[in-house]
């Protein structure tokens, strides 16, 4: 076949492709009210039809990157519909991916591992979540100091005699994170994942490829935001010639039966400013934003981070031992005895920062516009 017809043929497609997924995205917005779905019903909204518009625009610049539903999601959740939003300083993922993969070194790797990355911080001296061991994938418990994984993960529940958290090895957004416990009576044995009762195979079946580690007992003040969940920030350092620097950071408080504090396990994420106080509303999956936890009933916008420089110090002096990684989101949570990390991540998201406001398409170039380290 000539080859301009071939070309002819693959234009077709993509128009073709282009008009059946705008159609999709007219009928997805057809059933959404955009009178009243909102996040601020309280701020002045755009029209339907500029809001209608704006979705369609913002799906077609993802080219497919975001399902229909989740471009609706992301774009109220942001807040796009007020009317002092510009669409254009919304941050696009595909262009936010971009700036950090060009950046990005083989190094990055070793924050994909959950147990590496907590073997290696301990090992440097930095306060990190405890590593008790791992499970195989056989739901053979391996200690992290001289186990055989001889046991299964339930018998050695049973001698350690207390709860702990476990996590896959790999795992993003608190996906199969549970806190484990096994309570002895006599002979009998109940087992549990985040407070339900479950059987023993169920409970072995759960934890293959997780790591094992202490449970984290946060701070008075943080447990007072909400004490089912440890709830944590995420501060983002930046490796630059000029050294290690601070970018920005957001809150996550957990809310509701969720043991994990991230939004997608049913949390809330709030903007922090340079002082360490909570400078917005809170954003749920469902709207609208909230002024206070709706558990606890703390306000949560001037509700300060305890020791919250001191965390800012710690994300730096860790990352200042891993200068080769460009950007780093560290997750610190505040104990008694300071913050620890519970761990990093090369990819540390663009949607919860968009949602607080902290993030923008001028803030965005600007986080990425720093000679690297190893440039």
């Amino acid at each position: 076949m000539n080859k301009r017809i071939i070309k002819l043929c693959r234009k077709c497609q993509r128009l073709l492709k282009a008009r059946l997924a705008k159609r999709q995205m007219r009928k997805a917005c057809s059933v959404k009210d955009f009178v009243t779905m909102t996040y601020y019903p309280n701020a002045e909204r755009k029209s339907p039809q500029i809001i209608r518009k704006e979705l369609e625009n913002l799906w077609a610049s993802h080219r497919g990157a975001w399902t229909i539903e989740d471009t609706i999601d992301q774009y109220f959740r942001a807040g796009c519909d007020r009317a002092s939003i510009q669409i254009s300083d919304c941050v696009l993922q595909q262009y936010a991916d971009a700036l950090r993969m060009s950046k990005e070194r083989p190094t990055c790797a070793i924050l994909a591992d959950k147990e590496i990355t907590l073997r290696y911080l301990r090992g440097m001296g930095i306060p990190a979540s405890a590593l008790l061991g791992k499970v195989d994938n056989k739901g053979k418990m391996y200690e992290e100091f001289g186990g055989q994984g001889l046991i299964s993960f339930s018998e050695w529940m049973c001698h350690y005699g207390k709860g702990v958290f476990i996590k896959p090895i790999d795992g993003v957004q608190g996906r199969g994170a549970y806190r484990a416990l096994v309570v002895t009576d006599g002979n009998s044995k109940r087992y549990y994942l985040n407070d339900e009762e479950v059987n023993e195979d169920k409970f072995n079946y759960v934890s293959r490829n997780h790591i094992v580690e202490q449970l984290i007992h946060q701070s008075a003040s943080m447990n007072k935001l909400f004490n089912g969940a440890v709830n944590t920030i995420r501060v983002i350092t930046l490796s630059t010639d000029q050294g290690v620097m601070y970018g920005m950071c957001h809150g996550m408080i957990g809310a509701g039966g969720s043991v994990c504090s991230n939004m997608a396990r049913g949390g809330i994420v709030v903007g922090i400013d340079s002082d360490g106080t909570i400078c917005t509303d809170g954003i749920m999956k469902l709207p609208p934003a909230r002024t206070h936890h709706p558990d606890t009933g703390i306000a949560l916008r001037g509700y300060r981070i305890p020791e919250f420089k001191d965390c800012v110090d710690l994300a730096i002096k860790a990352h200042e031992t891993l200068r080769y990684i460009y950007s780093i989101g560290w997750d610190i949570a505040v104990t008694d005895h300071g913050p620890i990390i519970v761990e990093g991540n090369a990819d540390w998201g663009t949607a919860a920062l968009t949602f607080t406001g902290a993030l923008n398409l001028r803030s965005l170039e600007e986080l990425f516009s720093y000679k690297a380290f190893d440039e």
